[in-house]
């Protein structure tokens, strides 16, 4: 009796794992549909677009011109009055303007274009994704916990680490000062040099959900074995190379366009020049930049729940079907 009671529970279990593996299929055969449904519609769209314009340009070619009647000369001599020439008018002809085609060739390339840029932003995405994961398990193995960040910040759950590089005591226990006025980023800490900094982040132990924000100064003072010091842009790619989650905002007194555009290229959040609204401007950046990383580490945890619960389910099957058949192996004959 008390055999048939567990196999029956196991029955019951087995049964509601099926209805959920079930259900998992119907909910991912839904989303694939509706990705399949959503590339339809863009292959669809573009099927028209060529469409329309080979139907434009069979219309110009297969209008056939008309040629006028030649009129024979009669034998008998007619009076002058009646050889005046009878002009035949010509019939007009459809013609695919030259604005119309332009027009046709830029829709059609501006459709390529929105296409181009969806498949590469996703791509892109995948490849964040995939640096976010690689860059927070790094920042778990240093060999001490870092000092605090600042958390309970707007848009995000993560502990923010703010950091501030510049070889100028004065300018940097300014922008340090500046921040702890501030209600989100009270928690910052100063570096004299790019490399200073980097051997911190090396050395100390991060949560794994953090974010560290970087301000760097574009001017540092030379050396003093002569030796020119790195400059934003180069301390920008030690960061950016050990680890590209790293944020970066380029600090200059120079409203150069070449250090603006470098800034940009090699991966900064933004140049800020120095002036009176800087650090509004360097605090708006952050902001930006802590809601952008918060899309993408959203995505990454709903992708990686979503990979735990289907393992999760499959080996609670397993479990569900093993011990069933055990079961039936020691039950009584």
């Amino acid at each position: 009796m008390a055999n048939e009671e567990q196999i029956e529970t196991l029955e019951q279990a087995k049964k509601l794992a099926e209805d959920k593996v079930t259900e998992l299929e119907q909910t991912l055969l839904k989303l694939k549909q509706e990705a399949y449904l959503k590339v339809k519609e863009i292959d669809d769209a573009i099927a028209k677009v060529r469409q329309q314009s080979s139907i434009q340009d069979s219309k110009s070619t297969s209008v056939t011109s008309v040629k006028e009647p030649i009129i024979e000369e009669s034998t008998i001599e007619q009076p002058e009055t009646q050889k005046e020439e009878k002009s035949i008018p010509k019939p007009s002809i459809p013609k695919l303007t030259i604005e119309t085609r332009e027009f046709k060739k830029e829709k059609k390339g501006e459709e390529k274009e929105r296409i181009g840029k969806l498949l590469k932003s996703r791509e892109s995405e995948k490849q964040q994704i995939a640096e976010l994961q690689k860059n927070l398990e790094k920042r778990t193995k240093g060999d001490k916990p870092a000092e605090p960040g600042n958390t309970g910040i707007k848009h995000t759950n993560a502990e923010v680490f703010i950091y501030v590089v510049d070889d100028n005591p004065l300018q940097l226990k300014v922008i340090l000062e500046k921040f702890k006025t501030t209600k989100s980023f009270k928690l910052t800490k100063g570096f004299s040099s790019g490399d200073e900094c980097l051997q911190y982040i090396k050395k100390h132990k991060y949560p794994k959900n953090s974010m560290i924000m970087t301000v760097v100064d574009y001017y540092l003072d030379e050396k003093g074995n002569g030796e020119e010091s790195n400059t934003g842009i180069d301390v920008l790619n030690m960061l950016k190379d050990y680890d590209s989650d790293i944020e970066v905002i380029v600090l200059s007194g120079s409203d150069d366009v070449d250090i603006a555009a470098s800034a940009t290229h090699f991966g900064a959040i933004s140049f800020v020049k120095k002036g009176e609204d800087d650090f509004k401007k360097i605090v708006n950046n952050i902001v930006w930049a802590i809601h952008e990383k918060a899309k993408i580490r959203k995505k990454a945890d709903t992708q990686k729940f979503i990979r735990y619960l289907l393992i999760g389910i499959i080996v609670g099957v397993i479990i569900i079907f093993g011990i069933y058949f055990i079961s039936l192996l020691f039950e009584p004959k």
